[in-house]
């Protein structure tokens, strides 16, 4: 006679091995990236800055490796934009997910010796790039070079070139001047843009939410913004990532905010670090969070810095929880 408990074990390991068998299998492509890193200790050094100065370096190593690898890899990869990606691009994407594994890890009173693995799915990195690149190559092509603004800059001075433009615009910058010559102004900015330079294009993203607009002005606006981000202004890059805030698509957000934070722009840094801080977005690390906080209230600009009181604020939580450490210690 069949028992009834076996017959049920019998299913159940059935739909146990089903079950595994249909998971997905996206970790099984991924790669891992090991290194080993010793850190010489100074007088004032102790154990618990030792180990910090030894993870941060190993990790600037180990984005270092992963950039170059999935840089090869992308030589075969066909990117839909036809776009080459560099390490700032690859650390932008990577460093949302990057979660460094701990192998093995010495002090000896001297030096901090540390071994480590990061683990990451280079085909990945590359699709979630490449999508990104496909929405800038999207809102690039509603520039139309042949359009009556840009061959009114051809007609009217064919040999000026687009820092001259960028120049006559920024001169009146901060007079009295400034609201009655509008109009000649955004020609300038407008001219310098289809020219080529960054910093008219993003102005003429932030003059195009305002009036004495041109059907094209409005109508390039956003290409504006993403031209002037993907040739690497810092500002047009915190603003990419700024769209992104409310939806679903935070990778694309942090992406960019990355990108500005690297290029030293001051808020995208103080994003960055808070991100850290409270692992919204990127995996929580303290160490990471301090780096980019301090390098935002260190940072001097012609700019106001709105979130600075915040930052100072949480370094102060972080210095905090770092004495605690060391006196636990």
């Amino acid at each position: 006679m069949i028992n009834t408990l076996e017959i049920t074990n019998v299913f159940l390991n059935a739909f146990l091995l089903i079950f595994l068998l249909l998971l997905p299998t996206a970790e099984v492509n991924a790669d891992i990236y090991t290194k080993e890193y010793i850190y010489l200790a100074g007088d004032s050094d102790s154990k618990i800055t030792s180990k910090s100065f030894a993870i941060s370096q190993l990790k600037k190593e180990l984005l270092e490796e992963i950039g170059t690898h999935i840089r090869a890899t992308s030589i075969t990869h066909k990117n839909s934009s036809g776009l080459n990606f560099f390490q700032q691009d690859i650390e932008a994407i990577v460093a949302g997910t990057l979660k460094l594994k701990i192998l093995s890890e010495s002090w000896d009173g001297r030096q901090y010796y540390i071994k480590a693995n990061i683990e990451t799915n280079p085909k990945e990195v590359l699709e979630e790039l490449d999508g990104i690149n496909k929405t800038v190559t999207h809102e690039l092509s509603n520039i139309n070079e042949n359009n009556p603004d840009s061959l009114e800059c051809k007609t009217k001075f064919p040999t000026t070139d687009a820092e001259t433009f960028y120049n006559k615009a920024k001169a009146f910058k901060g007079t009295s001047e400034h609201w009655s010559n509008i109009n000649t102004i955004k020609f300038n900015y407008r001219c310098a843009a289809y020219l080529g330079h960054l910093a008219a294009q993003y102005k003429m993203y932030m003059y195009g939410s305002s009036g004495n607009n041109t059907a094209y002005d409005k109508l390039n606006r956003m290409s504006w913004l993403s031209s002037s981000a993907k040739g690497g202004y810092p500002a047009a890059q915190y603003r990419m990532g700024q769209r992104y805030y409310g939806s679903k698509n935070q990778s694309t957000k942090m992406y960019w905010m990355y990108k500005a934070a690297l290029s030293g722009y001051q808020e995208a840094m103080f994003e960055i670090g808070r991100a850290y801080y409270d692992g919204s977005y990127f995996n929580k690390d303290l160490l990471e969070a301090e780096k980019w906080l301090t390098k935002s209230v260190a940072e001097r600009s012609d700019m106001i810095f709105r979130n600075e009181s915040i930052a100072l604020m949480i370094l102060e939580e972080i210095y905090l929880s770092k004495e605690k450490n060391e006196l636990r210690n």
